[in-house]
């Protein structure tokens, strides 16, 4: 397994001696062997359908509690992976040429950031990210008049005012990082022709 880590300071210098990195760079990362992971956990799911077809439902639950150790280190989370997670979705399709509507839900445990680093290490971060839900209302249905056109139109809303990446501005041991925004509440809508049916 090749998992991104960043290099210490002392592997910064030499590898900036060794003409591979640009003098006056603070931090690099490499990609690296990871030695061992571990993950345990269930994963539940139930679908089904009433209504003679016309009303299908499900839902989806994990449970992951997973670790892992790069050589020489210690046991940690993996970033940005929650350990809980699951999802809810309905839809119905309507009669009389009516669209279908569809509602999804989707939440997801506290998870670490992109820069989480276990506690004890030399740039702890141990830094987290909140629970967070996400609504999605979908209308899809067929376009009158134009055999093989249909249209769908969603609306979009999360819970999270930020999302757990971050960009970078200096140094992550000095804090140097700033988690970028969620585009909370978004719309679409898209057409799509189906040239064989």
């Amino acid at each position: 397994l090749l998992l991104l880590s960043p290099l210490t300071d002392e592997q910064v210098q030499a590898n900036i001696a060794k003409g591979l990195l640009q003098d006056g760079i603070e931090g690099a990362y490499q990609v690296q062997n990871v030695s061992e992971m571990h993950s345990v956990g269930f994963d539940f799911g139930f679908q089904g359908s009433a209504a003679t077809g016309k009303l299908h439902y499900g839902v989806n639950v994990t449970e992951a509690f997973a670790r892992r150790k790069e050589p020489g280190g210690t046991d940690q989370l993996l970033s940005l992976a929650p350990q809980t997670f699951g999802n809810a979705r309905i839809a119905y399709d309507l009669p009389h040429g009516l669209p279908t509507v569809a509602l999804a839900l989707r939440w997801v445990g506290r998870r670490p950031t992109d820069v989480y680093s276990p506690p004890g290490s030399e740039d702890a971060n141990p830094s987290f990210g909140k629970s967070s839900g996400e609504a999605r209302l979908t209308l899809s249905g067929a376009v009158p008049g134009i055999s093989g056109l249909s249209y769908r139109l969603t609306g979009n809303y999360v819970t999270a005012k930020r999302s757990l990446y971050s960009a970078h501005s200096g140094s992550l041991r000095n804090g140097g990082h700033e988690f970028i925004p969620n585009d909370q509440l978004r719309f679409g809508a898209g057409l799509q022709y189906d040239f064989w049916r």
